[in-house]
């Protein structure tokens, strides 16, 4: 191997070290304050109705989604076009938890029961269990300030 080359090699392995490194810093999209645990590294804040309406349905999951609503309320959701289970979270406007639905199953309808939420956060099936994710737990979003 030439200098040349050694020193290329070498700049490589450095910037692919160093992105790892960087990968490892950054802050998770979603956290659960209370248990100290993340639950989703990558995610999407969602605003738009069309984004909401689209949601998980047909890409898949990045990671997860956030809903934010307008307002309080209770929303129907969907997983209608969604090949894969789902964990559900509804959280109030300060980001604490007011309910939980586990595996929520492809094509299905599911309305929010009791107390009305200000967020929708969808994540990977399982997810909740892992986490020992409960009602009242408090999250913290890194693309979104909770009130």
């Amino acid at each position: 191997m030439s200098v040349k080359s050694k020193t290329a090699h070498t700049k490589e392995t450095s910037a692919r070290m160093q992105s790892r490194t960087i990968r490892h810093k950054e802050e998770p999209f979603l956290w659960n304050e209370s248990k100290h645990r993340m639950l989703a590294q990558r995610g999407k804040v969602l605003t738009s109705h069309w984004e909401m309406a689209i949601g998980a349905m047909v890409r898949g999951l990045p990671g997860s989604f956030l809903f934010v609503l307008k307002r309080p309320g209770r929303i129907a959701i969907t997983n209608i076009f969604v090949f894969e289970s789902l964990d559900i979270l509804w959280l109030d406007a300060r980001g604490h938890i007011v309910g939980i639905t586990e595996h929520f199953r492809p094509w299905r309808l599911h309305t929010m029961n009791s107390v009305p939420a200000q967020y929708v956060v969808e994540l990977p099936a399982g997810t909740v269990r892992e986490t020992n994710t409960r009602i009242g737990d408090r999250c913290t979003c890194s693309q979104r300030h909770f009130s």
